[in-house]
C-alpha cells in the first residue's frame, strides 16, 4: 500500500479532542440511540449504495445489523452493542461515533450488530426477557457442559433475596457487612469467580445463563449466512460493554492468556493493555458471545477470526468496595423486577441501576469516545496491513 494512502487512512481516524457535538452520540432510550443509526447508515449508503442492512425479527421487535463493504473486501471488523441491554447505550454511542468518522474503507468492510439484546436495551436491564445473561448463555457444547455451581446455590438467600427491596438507612451498611463476612469466608477471588462465571441452576437469579440457547443464535447464524459467507482472510470482533474496573477507563478482555485468540491479541496490543482470564483476581466467563461468534466463524468457514470484548469501567469494581457496591446494585436491580417495592424505591434502584452501567457524567462519555478512537486505530492497522 502506498505510503500517502497509508498517511491519509490513519489522519482520517486519528482522535481528536472531544467536543460538546461528541455528546450527542449518547441518548436516553433505544428509540433515539435506533433513530440516530439510521441516520447515520443513511448518510452513508448515499456515498457507498452497497451499504446493506439485515433485519433479523423475533418476538421483541427487530435488531439492525448494518454493513458497510470496503472497496475491495479482504477483512471485516463486527462491533456488537447491546448484548447486556443496558450497556447498550454506551455501546451504540461508540457504534455511531465510530461510523460518523469512518475512513475511506479500502480493505476493511464493517459489520455493526445494533442491540444484541433489544428487550434489555428498550426496559434498561441487563438481562432479556426470560431473565438470561446473554454473554452467560451462549454454551457451544451444550450436551457436553455440566457448570458447577455449588459455591453460588450456597450464596443463594445472600444473592437473590425473596422479599421487596429496601433502601432505608441500614440496608447498605448491612449488605457490605454480609458481604464482607463472605469474602473473609471465602476470599474475594473465589467470590468473584463462582457469581460472575454465570450459574445454571437458579432461573431468577443473578448471572443466569439459561438451560437453553437463546433465540439471538439465530442471528448470528443470519448475520453469517446473509453478510460473510467466504468473502474475508481476517475478521475481528469487538463485543461493547460497561461495568467492570476502573472508571473512566477502557479495559480489553480476552480469555486465557495462551488461549490463540489472545496470541492474536497481542499482535494489535500490548500485552500491558489486555486483562486476561488466567490474571490474578480476574475470572473467566462461560457462555461467552463472543468465544462463540468465533467458533462460528471458524466452523462455517477458514477465516483468521478473532476479537476482544471493550469493557468501559463505571464504578472501580476491581477494588474491594467498588466490587461489592457493583453487587448490590445488580442484587437491588433484579430483587426490585421479581419482588418490587414501592414505586420511589423502584425508580431509586432503577436509577443506581442504569448509573452503573451508563454514567451521566460528560467527562467518563468524553472519555469513552476517546479511548474508543484510540483502540480502534490499532485494530484498523491490524486489519488494513
Amino acid at each position: 500500500m502506498p505510503i500517502s494512502i497509508i498517511f491519509s487512512f490513519f489522519l482520517m481516524i486519528t482522535p481528536t479532542s472531544a467536543h460538546a457535538t461528541d455528546l450527542n452520540y449518547f441518548k436516553n432510550t433505544y428509540e433515539e440511540s435506533e433513530q440516530d443509526f439510521d441516520r447515520i447508515f443513511k448518510q452513508i449508503k448515499q456515498k457507498n449504495p452497497k451499504s446493506d442492512v439485515l433485519e433479523f425479527q423475533y418476538s421483541q421487535g427487530t435488531i439492525k445489523s448494518y454493513l458497510i463493504p470496503a472497496a475491495t473486501p479482504e477483512n471485516l471488523l463486527i462491533m456488537i452493542s447491546g448484548t447486556h441491554g443496558v450497556e447498550g447505550f454506551t455501546g451504540s454511542a461508540v457504534q455511531r461515533n465510530l461510523l460518523a468518522q469512518l475512513p475511506e474503507l479500502k480493505k476493511t468492510s464493517v459489520l455493526m450488530i445494533h442491540g444484541f439484546n433489544l428487550y434489555g436495551f428498550k426496559n434498561k436491564r441487563r438481562v432479556n426477557e426470560h431473565n438470561i445473561d446473554l454473554n452467560r448463555n451462549f454454551i457451544i457444547d451444550r450436551k457436553g457442559f455440566t457448570s458447577d455451581d455449588q459455591a453460588y446455590t450456597g450464596l443463594n438467600s445472600f444473592l437473590n433475596p425473596n422479599e421487596a427491596p429496601s433502601l432505608n438507612l441500614f440496608s447498605r451498611p448491612l449488605f457490605v457487612l454480609r458481604s464482607v463476612a463472605n469474602i473473609a469466608q471465602h476470599s474475594m477471588e473465589s467470590l468473584r469467580r463462582s457469581i460472575l462465571q454465570g450459574q445454571y441452576s437458579v432461573p431468577q437469579g443473578i448471572f443466569y445463563g439459561g438451560a437453553q440457547i437463546e433465540p439471538q443464535a439465530g442471528l448470528i447464524e443470519a448475520v453469517i449466512a446473509e453478510f460473510i459467507g467466504k468473502k474475508y482472510q481476517k475478521i475481528f470482533i469487538v463485543d461493547l460493554h460497561t461495568g467492570y474496573g476502573e472508571r473512566g477507563r477502557l479495559h480489553l478482555m480476552s480469555g486465557k492468556s495462551t488461549d490463540a485468540n489472545s496470541i492474536e491479541l497481542l499482535k494489535i496490543f500490548e500485552k500491558s493493555e489486555i486483562d486476561f482470564a488466567d490474571a490474578k483476581n480476574f475470572y473467566a466467563v462461560q457462555g461467552e458471545l463472543l468465544h462463540y461468534f468465533i467458533n462460528r466463524l471458524k466452523i462455517r468457514s477458514a477465516f483468521n477470526t478473532s476479537g476482544v470484548t471493550f469493557e468501559y469501567g463505571t464504578l472501580d469494581s476491581q477494588k474491594t468496595f467498588g466490587s461489592i457496591e457493583s453487587l448490590r446494585r445488580m442484587i437491588l436491580e433484579n430483587q426490585n423486577f421479581h419482588f418490587p417495592a414501592d414505586s420511589k424505591t423502584s425508580t431509586d434502584i432503577q436509577n443506581m441501576f442504569v448509573e452503573m452501567f451508563y454514567p451521566s457524567d460528560p467527562s467518563w462519555r468524553s472519555e469513552v469516545l476517546r479511548q474508543s478512537d484510540e483502540k480502534m486505530k490499532k485494530v484498523f492497522h491490524y486489519l488494513e496491513n
